[in-house]
């Protein structure tokens, strides 16, 4: 996220404030250009992109076997109190209607760590197969330092600092 440091204090307001880069990334959010970075990233990987008729990007891995789709225009439900950016899927095979599973990426995502996150699913040969399922995923960020949230130790876990977290939970029903 590019930002003034101090707006209030320019000695010559004709010269454009310099920008500074927000740290740590994860707190910057996504800097209202999350399908812009997104998009760039994932077009030097080789990943194709075409719009659909829903007002959406589509994205495909060079193998066919990955998704990524930008809801944010035709988004209709929200994961907690936050809409929905991306769905993410895998298939077993290029020519599968159907995807084996869907995840969920909501608005003030940085770009980072969703485009980290969709080219390490690219890197596997069979993204759609031989996951140890969700626990693997808290274990992970737990032996870095994560803390298991109290309310929900199977399903959710906290940055050691609180200003992240992950919560691997059923998708709630769309409100009508």
């Amino acid at each position: 996220m590019e930002a003034p440091l101090y707006p209030q204090h320019s000695s010559d307001s004709r010269l454009p404030e310099p920008p500074y880069w927000v740290t740590p990334r994860h707190l910057a959010g996504d800097d209202d250009a999350l399908a812009d970075q997104a998009g760039v990233v994932l077009a030097a990987a080789g990943w194709r992109m075409w719009p659909t008729a829903r007002d959406t990007l589509l994205y495909t891995s060079p193998n066919g076997l990955c998704g990524a789709e930008w809801t944010r225009a035709a988004c209709s439900f929200e994961l907690g109190d936050f809409p929905v950016a991306w769905q993410i899927s895998a298939r077993s095979h290029p020519g599968s209607t159907l995807p084996e599973w869907n995840a969920y990426f909501t608005v003030g995502v940085p770009h980072e760590a969703l485009t980290d996150f969709l080219l390490a699913l690219d890197a596997r040969t069979e993204p759609a197969f031989s996951f140890d399922g969700p626990e693997i995923v808290l274990e992970a960020v737990c032996a870095q330092g994560w803390v298991r949230d109290i309310d929900r130790p199977h399903t959710a876990a906290l940055a050691p600092r609180l200003t992240a977290g992950i919560s691997l939970e059923e998708v709630p029903p769309a409100r009508p």
